[in-house]
């Protein structure tokens, strides 16, 4: 129960964090707003906050954020005027009411690393060898259980996500290794990766490595400030992990039955309420990127879609054709409402696998 209480609670703030990024620069421009939603359906909850209507509805799963004068042919209600109207500002201020929700998602990611950061500190895993695989080409190497690693291929070397990530891009040439051991005097040697096999079933791979395991995590203390930078990496990091997942489903490189739904994502928020609200945050900052990431994607009907025609009628200085963005928007809905049905069906296999 408590899992599912904060797989409610983190759908329901990542949206509402959205929702106020459309409705706060909307409202600093001078837009009206008529509704604030959270969730669709019927309406469990409303107040009449200023002229905006703010309502909870029964279906969690999404929220909106009603502006006045959306189309160019809407009625403008009472209280609100022509001066209120969405349709007829500048596209610029335009895209930048669109833009607000999923930049604010992003932002949101940011801001939860970096309170976790200040908080709990960083947990680093620094460059030092543990073990050294049998076989591997780093067995048949200098490198030692303890060694700290400096640089390769004179590239300085901080934190042990650097080693993996060279030896990947350097694939299969060799790679100059500058080590220490407990402060003795360095050691300059080469190796030469090779690919590596791991895993088993849907979760087996081969890549270039020379097949080391870190000696462990170190907890390092963060001021306000250092917070605010680590945090920043750290929602950097998710957003290239994003875009990573994204480019390779794609491009064929990665299945599409790794792509998951609305139940797998209340199955991982589950699982990490129980390891703690630490975990349980650094997860919804990671969701809350992909949220931002999404929905910056050019699909009609997403706000990616609607800033793709705010800017080709700030390059044209004309609107896209209502008629080509109605079609646009009827494939984009499709298009979600297939990959809806793709994801459903990928968590109930995974439910029952």
């Amino acid at each position: 129960m408590t899992g599912i209480l904060a797989a409610i609670f983190v759908f329901a703030f990542l949206i509402f964090f959205h929702e106020l990024g459309h409705f706060l620069l909307a409202r600093m421009l001078g837009i009206g707003v008529k509704t604030f939603s959270l969730g669709f359906g019927p309406v469990l909850f409303s107040r009449v906050w200023g002229r905006t209507t703010c309502q909870v509805a029964a279906l969690p799963l999404g929220g909106f954020v009603s502006l006045t004068g959306e189309a160019p042919d809407e009625d403008i209600p009472e209280p609100f005027s022509a001066a209120d109207s969405f349709s007829l500002r500048p596209a610029w201020q335009r895209l930048l009411v669109v833009a607000a929700g999923p930049v604010w998602n992003l932002a949101l990611a940011w801001l939860l690393c970096w309170g976790l950061f200040w908080v709990n500190g960083k947990s680093e895993i620094p460059p030092v060898i543990g073990t050294i695989l049998e076989g591997s080409p780093a067995a048949d190497s200098p490198l030692r259980s303890g060694d700290r690693v400096l640089s390769l291929n004179g590239v300085p070397v901080s934190r042990w996500e650097d080693l993996p990530r060279f030896i990947r891009r350097n694939e299969g040439r060799p790679v100059t290794f500058v080590v220490s051991a407990q402060g003795d005097d360095l050691r300059v040697f080469d190796i030469t990766p090779a690919l590596l096999s791991g895993g088993a079933g849907e979760k087996a791979f081969t890549g270039w490595g020379i097949g080391v395991l870190p000696q462990g995590t170190v907890q390092r203390s963060l001021s306000f400030g250092q917070a605010a930078g680590a945090g920043l990496e750290q929602a950097a990091d998710m957003v290239v992990l994003i875009w990573s997942g994204l480019a390779d489903l794609f491009s064929g490189r990665e299945s599409v039955k790794s792509v998951g739904g609305p139940l797998l994502i209340a199955q991982v928020v589950s699982r990490q309420a129980e390891q703690g609200l630490a975990s349980l945050l650094l997860l919804t900052a990671l969701i809350s990127a992909n949220l931002g990431i999404l929905n910056l994607l050019p699909v009609p009907v997403l706000d990616g879609g609607r800033i793709l025609f705010l800017g080709l009628e700030l390059l044209f200085r004309r609107p896209v054709p209502l008629a080509i963005q109605e079609k646009a928007m009827l494939g984009g809905l499709f298009f979600l409402v297939g990959l809806m049905i793709l994801a459903t069906f990928n968590d109930i296999v995974r439910i029952f696998s």
